[in-house]
């Protein structure tokens, strides 16, 4: 827990809604307790919880941001945490009030003519359920890859297979095999738009992988990657540098004839409230516009 998460206000919300949602996987519905609106906010946005035992927990925001009455968490069962989730989930019911700060965005929507690529894993998927959500709302173009273990432990599966969505959201079971993984070279080896990507280190290092084979180049002016908390645990890292120092992921050779009008433009961040590297991370990139 940082500094900054202890001096944030926190106020008492209600739980109007607790449920499994899938394997592992609780939903918490959180209200005013005297009917009033909830502050505003965006799309990739959190909000930090003082959990039962005391811990402070950060959980990204699930709801359509148009919202203003609820908000809406989706919490995985951390077995190998420090108790931050199990806490939540076993303590925790209808009816509770749970102090519950103002939402904050690191992790916010910028505006994408060309559209936006969604890559996400396991519990890595809330953020850009609000971000999906508020897009189809507009009639946003988007594309999301979702990659879980199995059906059962995939959150918002109906919602994400309803008709609505159809040919917008791919879902890959890989029974925690990864030599059945999503193929992820053919969804970003023509960049296009911005991408956000949420999920475990090993999703995330496999699209910094493949990203930087296409030519991945330091544009701190013109690219941001902003790492976000999906859930209780922080981001994978092990670097030390302030977020406000851009590294470049590894430029490489132009793969299956890419050119340099299409390079992804991004800048990586290093997160400085990690007290240790544990498994879910988040970041945005776009592509350029063509000369």
């Amino acid at each position: 827990m940082s500094p900054a998460d202890t001096d944030v206000a926190m106020i008492p919300r209600r739980v109007t809604r607790a449920e499994r949602i899938a394997d592992d996987i609780h939903l918490f519905e959180l209200r005013d307790p005297a009917g009033g609106e909830l502050p505003e906010f965006s799309a990739g946005a959190h909000v930090s919880l003082r959990v039962p035992n005391g811990l402070i927990r950060k959980y990204s925001l699930c709801n359509d941001p148009a919202e203003r009455d609820r908000y809406v968490i989706a919490v995985k069962r951390e077995a190998g945490g420090r108790g931050g989730s199990q806490s939540l989930i076993r303590d925790v019911g209808e009816g509770t009030e749970v102090p519950v700060s103002p939402p904050a965005n690191n992790f916010a929507l910028a505006k994408s003519p060309a559209g936006y690529l969604f890559i996400a894993g396991g519990i890595g998927i809330t953020p850009i359920m609000a971000m999906i959500r508020e897009l189809a709302a507009a009639g946003g173009r988007f594309k999301l890859y979702y990659c879980t273990r199995s059906p059962e432990g995939t959150a918002f599966r109906d919602e994400l297979l309803a008709p609505e969505l159809r040919g917008k959201v791919k879902i890959h079971h890989d029974g925690g095999d990864l030599a059945k993984a999503l193929d992820l070279w053919p969804v970003v080896e023509k960049p296009q738009g911005h991408l956000y990507c949420c999920g475990p280190r090993g999703l995330m290092q496999a699209v910094r992988d493949m990203t930087g084979r296409l030519g991945w180049r330091r544009a701190a002016a013109a690219s941001r990657c902003r790492w976000a908390r999906p859930s209780s645990t922080r981001c994978a890292t092990t670097a030390s540098t302030c977020p406000a120092r851009a590294r470049a992921a590894p430029a490489g050779p132009a793969a299956r004839g890419s050119s340099p009008a299409t390079r992804i433009i991004a800048t990586w961040c290093s997160p400085t409230t990690s007290a240790r590297p544990t498994s879910w991370c988040a970041c945005r990139a776009h592509a350029p516009a063509k000369s």
